[in-house]
């Protein structure tokens, strides 16, 4: 991918990352689950990845409803970390 302010142009690789957050069920109220996090498009990333996740009022996740996950190259699998 390349842009341009007009003078300068600048290239560099882009990926376009999905997040998928799945739980073996719905909980209920006071009821506790587990999250899992599928990262997918770290194809040829060289870099550690924050992703941003924010949960709405009705989860209350461990840790606070804002949090930032790292997740390192090395945690990349073929399709998903």
């Amino acid at each position: 991918m390349s842009a341009s302010d007009g003078a300068n142009v600048v290239q560099g690789q882009t990926n376009i990352i999905a997040v998928n957050l799945t739980t073996p069920r719905a909980a209920l109220r006071r009821e506790r689950s587990h999250i899992t996090m599928q990262v997918v498009g770290l194809e040829g990333v060289r870099v550690p990845v924050r992703v941003g996740l924010h949960a709405s009022n009705s989860v209350n996740l461990e840790g606070g409803n804002d949090q930032v996950v790292g997740v390192n190259p090395g945690q990349a699998g073929p399709n998903s970390v």
